[in-house]
């Protein structure tokens, strides 16, 4: 599953536009994802759609406040390394930062931290099927 900038998604039912796209590897591992930004065509709210295994893991996630909620547990830590970069992003290829993904109780729900420059990021979002993801191909 692979979606290029600035073409349209759907994601059940609702409209986007993808405004950015991060290739990521753990640097540690094998391990790499992708990160869209999406945007409305009716306002510039985002979220973001990260999708690993060709899209056998899916997650929409959008930004959330620095405390990670009670009962989620730390599920994964590493440092990430940018490996590719589309669109309207600051990221280069080659920056790195570290990273946490934690998950509630039942893993259907995820945080995630990012320490960029200094700064600490969050998002807060939730596992999908890829089967709602629907490509606008106009």
């Amino acid at each position: 599953m692979e979606f290029r900038c600035w073409m349209g998604v759907t994601i059940e039912g609702k409209s986007y536009i993808i405004a950015e796209k991060i290739r990521y590897k753990e640097k540690t591992s094998d391990d790499v994802w992708t990160e869209y930004k999406l945007i409305t065509n009716d306002t510039n709210a985002h979220i973001w759609l990260s999708i690993t295994d060709d899209g056998l893991s899916c997650i929409i996630s959008s930004s959330a406040g620095n405390n990670v909620p009670k009962g989620y547990r730390l599920h994964d830590s590493g440092t990430e390394v940018v490996t590719g970069v589309w669109g309207d992003t600051d990221a280069a290829v080659g920056d790195e930062t570290r990273y946490e993904q934690y998950e509630s109780a039942d893993g259907r729900n995820t945080f995630f931290v990012e320490y960029w420059n200094g700064s600490r990021s969050s998002s807060q979002g939730g596992k999908i099927s890829a089967s709602p993801i629907i490509a606008d191909t106009d």
